[in-house]
């Protein structure tokens, strides 16, 4: 059985009209048009006082900071990537992104959720940003070069199942709103995985390499919330 199948997703339709891109809106496939970042983007930080932060309100403002730089590359990688495919893979990358951008604050709301109402929330939540969006930017600079992104595992059978086992230990271990967001961050996963996919096999024929590595992207990042004390 996959994890599809456990989890039993129902994938919803997409935000129509718009691709969201980072910090960014796309209408249609032209203009990036600049929007406020969710939550409130904090005051840049100064590089001196990143390289050695005194507090945690610093901290938080170096990892904002620390995100964005990546989150602008990704959408400069992303702009240069779409520019060179046809009309239908453009559809589909647009519609790959939207679901990791779903995705990605789905699944670092998760990851600060422990931490809500406390000082390190946001250090938490724009370090797990910078960590997805650089997975991510690394998709994208291998497609602008021509080039996929390959898997270290050879099944897809076992890299479901190694996925199935973490993720099912791991929700075990929640309840309450935190299980839901984990849910709620696996089906997100699930939908990006899928478009993902879809839209490496327009550039080359993959077979399951894709789908490895993907999941086993996703077996590492929850074994890392595992193995949290």
């Amino acid at each position: 059985m996959t994890q599809r199948d456990r989890m039993r997703t129902t994938t919803r339709g997409a935000i129509a009209g718009v691709a969201w891109v980072g910090g960014l809106a796309m209408q249609g496939l032209g203009l990036l048009l600049p929007i406020a970042l969710a939550g409130g983007a904090p005051a840049a930080a100064q590089t001196s006082a990143c390289t050695d932060p005194q507090d945690q309100s610093t901290m938080n403002r170096c990892a904002y900071e620390s995100w964005e730089r990546v989150d602008r590359t990704l959408n400069q990688t992303y702009q240069s990537t779409i520019a060179r495919l046809n009309p239908a893979q453009q559809r589909q990358l647009v519609a790959a992104q939207q679901a990791w951008i779903m995705f990605r604050d789905r699944h670092c709301t998760f990851a600060a959720g422990n931490f809500e109402g406390g000082s390190m929330q946001p250090l938490i939540e724009w370090s797990c940003k910078e960590s997805t969006t650089q997975e991510r930017l690394n998709d994208l600079q291998a497609y602008r070069r021509g080039t996929i992104v390959p898997a270290r595992g050879q099944s897809l059978a076992a890299a479901d199942a190694a996925l199935n086992r973490v993720y099912q230990v791991l929700l075990r271990s929640q309840s309450g709103q935190q299980r839901s967001r984990l849910i709620a961050a696996e089906e997100a996963w699930i939908r990006f995985r899928d478009r993902a996919c879809t839209f490496e096999r327009s550039l080359q024929p993959t077979g399951d390499r894709c789908a490895i590595r993907l999941s086993d992207q996703r077996t590492a990042d929850l074994q890392a919330a595992v193995n949290q004390p």
